[in-house]
């Protein structure tokens, strides 16, 4: 959309105090058709004369009295409103600023296009990342060591690092395979130490008592 630039001392110009209503109202609608039209202040003869409703039907006087002060130049098919590029945009800067606000607005989309994508794909992504990434790191950690040991170094040889990590050598030291012992095991073992602990800590006397044999039938 082009607005139309009017001064706001228009209506004390000298030229504009010799205006009628008709011929005031008529230049003013001139304006909006060239900047409505992109004409660079030219008005078709058909135009100017076909402004009928705000001239009781005959906009001539009105015509007249514009170009007898200057404001619409007589031209070839038509009038050249006097001094137009020095208030109004030419046709020339509203495509150029059209063109820019284009590009600014399919700039700003593509961004915001590509910044849902990412978030998207982010989602989607991270997940199964971690989750990979956690179980084969979590694996290497954890494998036990396989192969024989390398001369001279006292580092064992490991010959099959993804049988090391692999979903089987994990399942298989939970159930106690592979030299490693159930989880319940070392639970059993680590509550028989706390509970000697705590008899050792005991005195004398009583680690006595505890130690005698239970009477019989009682």
């Amino acid at each position: 959309m082009v607005w139309v630039r009017i001064d706001d001392h228009f209506d004390e110009h000298p030229k504009v105090a010799q205006l009628d209503d008709h011929a005031f109202a008529l230049f003013v609608c001139g304006l909006t058709y060239c900047n409505r039209n992109l004409t660079d202040g030219f008005i078709p003869s058909m135009v100017g004369h076909g402004q009928l409703r705000f001239c009781d039907g005959n906009p001539v006087p009105a015509i007249r009295q514009l170009e007898n002060v200057g404001m619409w130049v007589k031209v070839p098919g038509g009038w050249q409103v006097h001094d137009f590029p020095q208030y109004q945009p030419s046709k020339e800067a509203v495509l150029k600023e059209r063109s820019e606000a284009a590009k600014r607005q399919a700039k700003l989309r593509n961004t915001r296009s590509n910044a849902r994508s990412n978030a998207v794909t982010s989602a989607v992504t991270s997940p199964v990342t971690n989750s990979v990434t956690h179980g084969v790191s979590h694996g290497v950690s954890h494998a036990p060591v396989t192969g024989y040991p390398v001369p001279g170094t006292g580092v064992p040889e490991i010959k099959d690092v993804a049988a090391a990590v692999s979903p089987g050598s994990v399942r298989a030291r939970a159930r106690g395979e592979a030299g490693f012992q159930p989880m319940s095991t070392l639970i059993d073992k680590q509550r028989r130490q706390r509970r000697q602990q705590t008899i050792d800590d005991l005195p004398e006397e009583v680690r006595e008592r505890l130690a005698r044999p239970p009477i019989a039938g009682a």
